[in-house]
């Protein structure tokens, strides 16, 4: 049985009323070696592929996207040290191919990152914006990928993320392994 973010290849057919029909030939392309023996690396896998499995539902094939998440599993496996902002990071690129990404244009005139508009704004709604530090730590991390956070603002911004993906995103819903993630990284 595959272990979590094996790559696998297949051909399906999709009945008319876009229900999986049959499978081919299932081919292994990749199993990562270094992600089961590494508890961040695990918990970051584990969170990542329930975001992906809630996020997408697509019948259409989508090269580019599945690169993105092979690429994601090979990078995570391979890193030999841990970026702790990777999962923020890969849910930030997530938000491209689900055609909901921000507008990073944050300036000092738009200091505050609007949750509802998906972009940076003047004033300050504390139900629907992100407090000034946050919305700068967010503009960063967008920016430059090895951006030093708190654990503090990594928690919150995380919790940001994925409030902005379940208000943009129909039916994403609740993650579940994300208090396994946070209690790893305490």
């Amino acid at each position: 049985m595959p272990q979590i973010f094996t790559t696998i290849e297949t051909n399906i057919t999709l009945k008319e009323n876009k229900q999986l029909f049959s499978s081919g030939s299932i081919n292994i392309t990749y199993v990562p070696t270094a992600i089961y023996g590494n508890p961040y690396k695990t918990a970051i896998s584990f969170f990542l592929a329930e975001v992906f499995y809630k996020a997408l539902r697509e019948h259409e094939q989508n090269l580019a996207l599945y690169h993105f998440m092979k690429d994601t599993v090979m990078e995570i496996d391979h890193i030999p040290g841990l970026n702790t902002n990777i999962h923020l990071i890969k849910l930030l690129a997530l938000s491209k191919f689900l055609g909901i990404q921000p507008k990073l244009d944050h300036s000092p005139s738009k200091a505050f990152f609007n949750l509802l508009t998906g972009s940076y704004q003047p004033d300050y709604y504390p139900q629907t914006c992100l407090p000034a530090a946050l919305s700068i730590a967010f503009f960063d991390l967008a920016h430059n990928l090895d951006c030093k956070i708190t654990k503090s603002q990594r928690n919150s911004l995380i919790e940001f993320l994925l409030m902005y993906l379940r208000e943009h995103h129909f039916n994403f819903g609740e993650i579940n392994s994300l208090q396994v993630l946070k209690q790893v990284f305490d």
